[in-house]
């Protein structure tokens, strides 16, 4: 279970629920700063894929954020490397920079 703590490692067993949410076992996790399509969505089973691909056989650092209205964690998570995983969504063209929680720091992704 994903609570209690500011920062965590995801590796093994990382489920990717759509563009924008991952989850181990039953937690999910919000991506923090970014909105993607939902699955029913045009480009929301692109954008679930995309994810997928890059975070297969990965581990991710995340840092939470906060929660949201629905009690999922939202975190910041980075691929090896440093890589932003919101940014890299963004810059493939499969998520939308939020600037509402982030001021429009991914618009320039």
């Amino acid at each position: 279970m994903i609570t209690a703590i500011a920062s965590i490692i995801l590796s093994v067993g990382i489920h990717v629920h759509d563009g924008d949410t991952i989850g181990r076992g039953p937690d999910r996790v919000r991506i923090w700063g970014i909105d993607a399509p939902e699955l029913q969505e045009p480009g929301g089973k692109a954008s679930r894929d995309h994810l997928r691909s890059l975070i297969v056989d990965q581990t991710l650092a995340c840092t939470m954020i906060e929660r949201d209205r629905y009690g999922r964690r939202v975190m910041r998570c980075t691929l090896p490397g440093g890589v932003d995983l919101a940014c890299a969504m963004v810059a493939a063209g499969h998520a939308q920079d939020w600037p509402r929680y982030i001021g429009g720091a991914y618009s320039r992704c």
